[in-house]
Order: structure tokens, then sequence, then C-alpha cells
């Protein structure tokens, strides 16, 4: 189970470890998508849940099928683990790959406070990042490097959601998501030049998204560049 005292390396290794478990769990589930994919009359059809692992860990799990044969192996499937931090804010984390290489993401509680205000949604909690993953899992990732001396750099990463856009960096633990625009919000800019936009620019400069984060992981000289 995570807790508060974690290092981000302990998290993710108990991520990793915990992962097991929620697949063992979710094959099993299998036959509830089944049954929703043969009594569907639009696709895509979807099941999730949530569920308490061994470990004891808190996991979101998402299944979809396109066709009423699309529910075994050839299903969509999602899983994200939450934990809460010292001030009792939900963080969420799941694994992707970014240039072909697997990667832990990070989900910050100041990007689901965005996502619920920038698409208008009265939900909180569960509901909200349920909603958040049923829409959004599926991402692709562009990083920019910046040099910021001779021996080091920084990669910002731009992750495109089918309901707009996520922004970040890494960390030596993986990709560290930290807040949310819609396509909207861009009004038609490119989102390069939207990034550069004084509220944005700001908003991913915020100071204390830093220390919350650094409170949280119990680590203090955590690296933000690898």
């Amino acid at each position: 189970m995570v807790i508060p005292s974690f290092t981000p390396e302990q998290i993710v290794a108990e991520f990793r470890k915990d992962l097991v478990n929620i697949f063992y769990y979710v094959d099993h589930q299998k036959q509830r998508l089944r049954r929703a994919a043969l009594k569907a009359h639009k696709f895509p059809v979807s099941i999730h849940g949530w569920h308490t692992s061994p470990m004891k860990n808190n996991w979101l799990y998402i299944l979809s099928a396109q066709s009423k044969k699309d529910y075994d192996d050839t299903s969509m499937v999602t899983f994200v683990m939450t934990f809460r931090d010292q001030q009792g804010k939900t963080w969420a984390m799941m694994q992707s790959s970014v240039r072909n290489e697997p990667i832990v993401i990070f989900y910050t509680p100041h990007l689901f406070a965005r996502y619920s205000k920038r698409m208008n949604l009265n939900l909180l909690g569960e509901d909200l990042i349920y909603r958040y993953f049923k829409y959004n899992a599926s991402t692709s990732f562009s990083i920019k490097t910046t040099m910021l001396d001779e021996r080091e750099y920084k990669q910002d990463i731009v992750a495109t959601t089918t309901e707009g856009v996520t922004m970040g960096l890494m960390t030596t633990v993986g990709a560290l998501l930290k807040t949310f625009i819609s396509y909207d919000m861009a009004k038609g800019e490119q989102i390069e030049t939207f990034m550069k936009s004084e509220q944005i620019r700001k908003e991913m400069e915020e100071k204390y998204m830093e220390e919350a984060y650094k409170e949280y992981t119990n680590a203090e000289s955590i690296p933000t560049s690898l």
C-alpha cells in the first residue's frame, strides 16, 4: 500500500509489483464485458469498476469493446492506481509508453482540478477520475528537450488526448503531468503556440506544484531532469 512517506522510487515499485494482481482480477471481469457487448446496440461499450488489491492499493479498471466479438484479448483495458497525499488530495498513475519505452505516468491533483473546471464538470473524487480516464486514457506524447547547461537538461511533455492537452515534465521516475487545457481554450491556435501564452506558462511554473510533489513524495532533492 502506498503511504505518504514513500519515495518516488518506492511508489513506482509498489505500482509495478501490484500490476500482476490487477491483471489477474480484471481478466476475470471479461465475462461482464462479454455480456454487455452481446446486449449492446451501440459501440464502443465499456464496463468499469474500482478494486482494492491484495496489497491494499486502490485501482480503477475500464474495459471496452468495439464490437460484439471484441471482448476478450482484443478488448481495450485501462488500469489506473490512485492514492492520497498528506493533504488528502488524490493522485493517479498508470503505465504507458513514450518513444516505444514503458513509462509510469503520475497525474497530479491539480490536473484533475483543472480538467473539472475547464470541461465544466460537476464531478469530484473517483467519479471525476473515472470520467477523465474513460475519455483520455489514450495519449499521444511529444517531448521537448531544453539544455540548461553543458551537462543538465529538462524535458517538457505535451500529451494530446481525446478532450484536450495535458502538460508536464519528465522526472527520474517517470512523467509528471501537471495541468490540462481543453481544445476550446486553444481557439484554433497551434498547441505549441498556445503553450507559450502567459496563462499557461505561469501555471506550469507555479512553485507550489513542485513543492506539493516534493512534500508528498518526501523527496526534496528529486530532480526534474534526467
